[in-house]
């Protein structure tokens, strides 16, 4: 971005109502299917017994940090309803991580994946088809869509068309957001919660199971990787000569999906050569399909020390490599929340997104951020363009010096 991009405020306040109308009608249109196929989604609020619950249908179409956040639910739930059988709805990138998931008995996948304009269209018919073929046969007795955030996936078009007799959820109250591109959800389900306080997600996830009666038992994070992930950490370490004596620090250099949350490559460098000569230590470098290149970046830089498996391993894999390393560092995406559920010490770099929600959860962690007044970026997550920034360029995540991460990490390691 070369300057501050500027926008007609009369005309996004127009779009706006353009959008929040149209919303409003596709689930007028949804609804009025119900009344007419259904035997239980036209109904409003209902006698809701949770002890003749069997079957339950929890629809999680989020990422993979987002759905680290979800563990403790997940185990909660179970705790709650010990015989029931759950299902559990994710994207496809998810599988692997929750495969293994001891509170889930049946894991079905969902794709959202639609260019934005054309999810009102498609998105519908891909939950009325996914409905009619996989849910609706189970007659599930309850749903629960526990994002509080905004809706961009249509899950609570999912639940509604499955015709589940009883649908909870956060209200499209809850955000400004959400009261724009949700408008009219909550039609979709028997009760919404309204809960519009600024919380971390573990604790949004959590206040669900408070709501249903249920108590917390503990609120630790969970990944799950079997033998097989240990085995492919351990040939891996074999191959890179890692030696059980040394010391590893992991490097997340991705922002996911944002730009904006991206701390700067040449810093990640800096960092890696410092912990060389400082500590002696091995740099692992982890990430995603589609990011190889930032590995690359610090490989290239850094020398044949470093284990670089950035688009290399399954996500259980990269949770059990993460295991052995005595620190990560990284800025907030779904690796940092896997090494956090790992239990390993984590430095966490934030820019435009909130950290009081999506913070490395538990208190002994490290998170560095500038708290910059435009801080969170209203527009962070969704577009790098960041055409509301007060900057003539982006600062949040260029102006954390590589000297506060070094002063983190000799708090941390000795």
């Amino acid at each position: 971005m070369t300057g501050l991009e500027t926008v007609n405020p009369s005309m996004m306040a127009l779009s706006e109502k353009v959008i929040s109308l149209g919303t409003w009608l596709h689930v007028q249109v949804a609804r009025w299917c119900g009344r007419l196929v259904f035997r239980h989604s036209h109904l409003g609020n209902t006698t809701f017994d949770l002890g003749r619950v069997n079957r339950v249908l929890v629809v999680r179409l989020d990422e993979i940090g987002d759905m680290i956040l979800f563990s403790p639910f997940l185990r909660e739930l179970r705790g709650l309803l010990p015989h029931a059988q759950i299902t559990l709805v994710v994207k496809p990138l998810a599988y692997n991580l929750v495969e293994l998931c001891p509170y889930v008995d049946r894991l079905l996948t969902y794709d959202p994946n639609v260019p934005r304009f054309w999810r009102p269209v498609v998105l519908p018919w891909r939950a009325w088809r996914m409905a009619a073929l996989q849910l609706r046969p189970e007659r599930y007795d309850f749903a629960i869509l526990p994002r509080w955030d905004t809706d961009t996936c249509y899950a609570a078009y999912l639940a509604y068309f499955s015709d589940v007799p009883w649908r909870i959820g956060y209200s499209d109250q809850a955000s400004a957001h959400k009261r724009l591109y949700n408008r009219g959800f909550d039609r979709l389900m028997s009760y919404a919660i309204d809960d519009r306080s600024l919380k971390h997600e573990v604790a949004h996830n959590l206040d669900i199971i408070r709501f249903l009666g249920g108590p917390v038992s503990s609120e630790q994070l969970e990944v799950w990787w079997g033998d097989q992930d240990d085995a492919f950490a351990e040939r891996t370490l074999r191959e890179y000569t890692v030696r059980p004596e040394e010391r590893i620090v992991g490097l997340g250099p991705s922002g996911g999906h944002s730009l904006l949350k991206q701390w700067p490559v040449e810093y990640f460098i800096e960092l890696g050569h410092w912990l060389q000569s400082q500590y002696t230590s091995r740099i692992l470098i982890v990430g995603g399909t589609g990011e190889e290149s930032l590995g690359q970046a610090i490989e290239q830089a850094i020398g044949p020390s470093v284990i670089n498996v950035v688009g290399k391993t399954t996500l259980r894999q990269m949770a059990a490599l993460l295991k052995r390393c005595q620190l990560y560092i990284g800025g907030d995406a779904g690796p940092m929340h896997v090494a956090v559920a790992t239990g390993i010490p984590v430095v966490a770099l934030f820019g435009s997104s909130c950290y009081h929600r999506y913070g490395p959860w538990q208190s002994d962690h490290t998170v560095l951020s500038l708290d910059l007044p435009c801080s969170p970026c209203a527009r962070g997550h969704q577009d790098d363009r960041c055409r509301n920034c007060i900057f003539d360029r982006p600062r949040c995540m260029p102006g954390l010096t590589v000297e506060q991460v070094q002063q983190a990490v000799e708090k941390i390691l000795v």
